[in-house]
């Protein structure tokens, strides 16, 4: 730009007219261009080197601008003296060309368009007296891929998008979908309105297997749709998620970067499908808001909303949440603690494979399901499962330092496998249990007191083998009516009353009839009971 008039006063110096009256006139460039800061000289617009030379010395300018088009960062001479420069953070640095002045710039800037806030910003701080207007501001993203796939789907008026364009955006669907090239977006925070499509929590991909994604910012978001970031596998930050309410589908699925502590209090809703953070890196959950449970849509999956996190370390959950889908916690070899007791239900495969988990309190449990603790090879202590009616099978399977575990009574029957492998356990008490399953204690070398036994009605094969069940005095179980190959193969029975009720066994596979001889591995005393009267 080299444009320069002035109106001195009669026998005046150009050079004063400008310092004492501060009456540059205005420099107008009314094209609709994009004006780069590295092609804006201030001192080349007045264009005068004697002038310049004085405007650095006495330390006062006025200057006019008027740009109908976009301003953009760059470097901005002032005068012949400095250099300001606006990096891409909006960081101003000067560098001197001589002298020890830099000139102080006032007047007005006046862009008919949008400029980039950092930018005006950093020009108000360096000329505190120099008034800058514009239409708007254009928001300034990190990552040129972010801009370019937002402009190629108009957003925006082809050179910048708005703030006010941002918060009108109502979904992304697809549109980073497998892009690999894209690293950073947290200007995602602006685009707010994007939570407010997908009632029916289809998947929409918006981000999904952006494998280069490092860094989001969700800080603004109240939900978080389904699919949104799935196989994100770089993706470290995504700010806070604090003002997060709703939660759908599989949104971190496969983040296995993700290593946060996840905190969102304000949470009410976390549905749809079934495994929300599978897989990812987060390694403590602080906050689950008040949600009342954590859904599941598949009946058998073991890879539920927080399964196979591997460094997840410790869950508090609500005390609004008494549910939990399939599979929630599967195979989270890390998890040592959870609280727990809220929880009326344990689904199938919750805490499968939780090898580091030692104890749990299951004071509202009611059901465990099928293989809910089968694998946690350290778990110790189950605390207050007195309340618990039913189990399925391989509940406790492989529970390899389960000692003790002290039933309420309430349980009628023990699955298939569900005790299986609890090599460390000594003693349960079957009081109240009318029905063993196919191995419910197979392989429990240390099992020896089973407690009261006169409730049972069943006992199918191999149910107690590998297990040397001592009974001082004697085995009476007046109800029982079935009675299977190997039961007490290795047990020590010293007087087994057989109730009036048996009349066939199966002996190594074979159906006889009670006549003596090998009693099922146990070489002990075996009466028939005297028959009812």
């Amino acid at each position: 730009i080299y444009y320069y008039e002035s109106k001195p006063a009669e026998g005046e110096n150009p050079a004063d007219a400008v310092i004492d009256r501060a009456d540059i006139a205005t420099v107008t460039i009314d094209k609709n261009v994009t004006l780069k800061a590295d092609k804006l000289n201030l001192g080349q617009i007045l264009d005068n080197s004697d002038l310049t030379d004085g405007l650095a010395e006495r330390d006062a300018a006025a200057i006019n601008l008027v740009v109908d088009g976009t301003v953009d960062a760059g470097t901005i001479y002032v005068s012949s003296y400095s250099t300001m420069t606006v990096n891409q953070s909006g960081k101003v640095v000067y560098t001197s060309q001589g002298g020890d002045s830099i000139l102080r710039a006032g007047g007005k800037i006046v862009v008919n368009g949008y400029a980039y806030e950092d930018s005006v910003n950093a020009l108000r701080e360096v000329f505190p007296d120099l008034e800058i207007e514009c239409s708007g501001y254009y928001i300034r993203f990190e990552d040129a891929e972010v801009l370019r796939v937002l402009l190629s789907k108009g957003v925006g008026d082809g050179v910048g998008i708005t703030y006010e364009q941002a918060e009108k955006v109502t979904h992304m669907r697809q549109w980073f979908e497998n892009n690999t090239v894209i690293r950073k977006f947290n200007e995602l925070r602006y685009f707010t309105n994007v939570t407010g499509y997908n009632t029916s929590n289809q998947p929409w991909y918006d981000f999904a297997n952006c494998t280069a994604l490092e860094e989001v910012d969700l800080r603004n978001f109240t939900a978080i749709q389904n699919a949104m970031f799935l196989g994100c596998t770089s993706l470290r930050k995504v700010g806070s998620l604090e003002n997060v309410t709703i939660f759908n589908g599989s949104s971190f699925k496969n983040c296995e970067s993700l290593e946060i502590e996840l905190n969102m209090p304000n949470l009410q809703t976390f549905g749809g499908s079934h495994s929300g953070f599978l897989n990812s890196g987060i390694t403590k959950i602080i906050s689950l808001g008040s949600i009342t449970t954590i859904a599941s849509t598949q009946n058998n999956a073991t890879m539920g909303a927080f399964g196979y996190c591997k460094n997840l370390t410790e869950v508090n959950l609500p005390p609004t949440c008494t549910t939990l889908g399939n599979g929630v916690f599967a195979e989270c070899t890390a998890l040592k603690k959870i609280n727990a007791e809220h929880l009326t239900t344990i689904p199938n495969y919750t805490f499968q494979g939780c090898t580091a988990l030692e104890e749990i309190d299951l004071s509202s449990a009611t059901n465990i399901g099928n293989s809910s603790f089968s694998g946690c090879i350290n778990l110790k202590n189950v605390k207050n499962i007195k309340n618990v009616t039913s189990m399925g099978t391989y509940c406790f399977f492989n529970c390899s330092s389960l000692e003790n575990i002290a039933l309420g009574g309430q349980l009628t029957a023990i699955p298939n496998y569900a005790f299986e492998g609890c090599t460390l356990l000594s003693k349960f008490n079957l009081s109240g249990v009318e029905t063993l399953g196919f191995r419910a204690f197979y392989n429990c070398p240390n099992l020896k007191n089973i407690g009261d036994v006169s409730s049972l009605t069943s006992m199918p094969q191999n149910v107690f083998y590998h297990s040397p069940i001592e009974i001082p005095e004697e085995f009476n179980a007046p109800l029982l009516s079935d009675l299977a190959g190997g039961c007490f193969n290795n047990c020590k029975i010293k007087r087994f009353i057989v109730s009036p009720l048996l009349t066939t066994y199966t002996n190594n596979q074979y159906n006889e009839e009670y006549a003596g001889g090998d009693f099922f591995g146990s070489d002990y005393v075996y009466v028939k009971a005297d028959p009812a009267p």
